[in-house]
């Protein structure tokens, strides 16, 4: 039964550390993506089609294919690993300091993925106002995803609110005497994220649930203390001092074994907050970001749009006269005031325009559409029309607002 325990423990603890440091310590993984490909290819062959093969196309992050077959994998080399460490290791009479090693660095790295959800809920990347596009569609057209990014970026508030807990936690499993604190609040802010996911279908489920076990397998080493503080109403002893006698090692050492693992996991969270920032610029408003409504057109029957949504400097939804919603990547010039539009799914630029704004309201676009001459005019939409953004907070509620 001992041995049994000890491989379940020296399993997870592999699987969880090489998750971590794939999908955790680093923006993109450690490894590079081509590193994965052939093993993932083997694993698709043989667990989904003989002819699987990934192509440049294929996308390699969230809960697509290629995401659970690569989970596949390191649950393989995870076993594989933890059989040699069983049979050559099987004299040692504890874990002590093996557990120790993968704690610290397990809780490092749930620590950086913490300050990762935080950081992104309070600078107001995450979700953001609800767009144009997004307030004019029907409730009823709406994805699980999209009713959940609207309810959250609702009220910045909220979003702010979790983040900083977010931080919080964060903050709290960096240092050993509040890791248990940190540990805690993860479990409750990591659940959360998971059932999310789960329920509105948001395709980070690996990730999340990932988050939420690592944080009860962080918990292990105390889990009877923590039986006797709860549940069983019995006194709690003082955490053990940790197996590498950190404690007893002369000071620079140990300030430089205290700090070293903080400044590490500051120094890879600023890098990943650099490159949320430099990504979320792309989506930022451009200067005739808004919604606006086709007034005119010509020559009729070329151009058969009703409304124009420009979310970013990026991104754009055309709303046909029949309501159905095409996607567009934008390519913007604003000094020459031109913008070409790129099907995303046909990845065609078949639109070129140059734009010009008579009056604030107003949007002239003047160009081709599929090699034809074409002109429109628009008149943008007014936010303030939008209950939803004109919704005044009150105290005192006479009476619900359910319709």
């Amino acid at each position: 039964m001992k041995i049994i325990k000890t491989f379940i423990f020296r399993f997870l603890a592999v699987y969880f550390f090489i998750f971590a440091v794939q999908t955790m310590f680093t923006p993109g993984g450690l490894l590079p993506d081509y590193f994965w490909d052939k093993p993932v290819t083997l694993a698709g062959k043989l667990l989904i089609d003989r002819d699987y093969f990934i192509s440049e196309s294929t996308i390699r992050y969230g809960d697509t294919s290629y995401n659970y077959l690569l989970v596949f994998c390191l649950l393989v080399i995870a076993f594989t690993a933890t059989l040699i460490w069983q049979i050559a290791d099987k004299r040692r009479k504890n874990d002590d300091r093996p557990a120790f090693l993968f704690m610290e660095l397990l809780r490092y790295g749930l620590a950086s993925c913490m300050f990762t959800y935080g950081i992104i809920k309070v600078m107001g990347t995450q979700f953001g106002a609800t767009s144009f596009s997004g307030l004019d569609q029907r409730f009823g057209e709406k994805s699980p995803m999209e009713v959940l990014w609207s309810f959250m970026g609702y009220s910045y508030a909220y979003t702010a609110f979790t983040g900083i807990l977010e931080i919080l936690s964060g903050a709290l499993l960096l240092f050993r005497r509040t890791k248990i604190a940190g540990a805690l609040l993860s479990i409750g802010l990591t659940a959360n994220i998971a059932m999310m996911n789960l329920t509105y279908d948001i395709p980070v489920k690996i990730l999340s649930i990932h988050l939420f076990l690592i944080s009860w397998f962080i918990l292990i080493p105390d889990s009877r203390r923590l039986l006797n503080f709860f549940f069983l109403n019995q006194p709690v002893s003082p955490s053990p001092p940790p197996p590498l006698f950190i404690d007893t090692w002369p000071r620079m050492i140990r300030i430089t074994m205290t700090c070293l693992p903080f400044i590490l996991v500051i120094s890879l969270q600023a890098r990943k907050t650099f490159i949320t920032c430099k990504v979320r610029q792309t989506q930022a408003p451009g200067p005739i970001a808004g919604g606006y409504e086709v007034i005119y057109m010509s020559p009729v029957g070329i151009v058969t749009w009703n409304d124009l949504y420009i979310n970013s400097i990026s991104y754009a939804v055309i709303r046909d006269i029949q309501g159905d919603k095409t996607h567009f990547r934008l390519k913007t010039d604003t000094i020459r005031n031109e913008l070409s539009m790129i099907n995303i799914r046909s990845n065609l630029s078949d639109m070129e325009f140059h734009y010009a704004r008579p009056q604030n309201d107003e949007l002239v676009l003047t160009g081709k559409v599929d090699n034809k001459n074409a002109t429109i005019r628009l008149k943008r939409k007014n936010s303030a029309q939008y209950r939803l953004n004109n919704y005044k907070f009150r105290w005192v509620n006479e009476y619900a607002d359910q319709q």
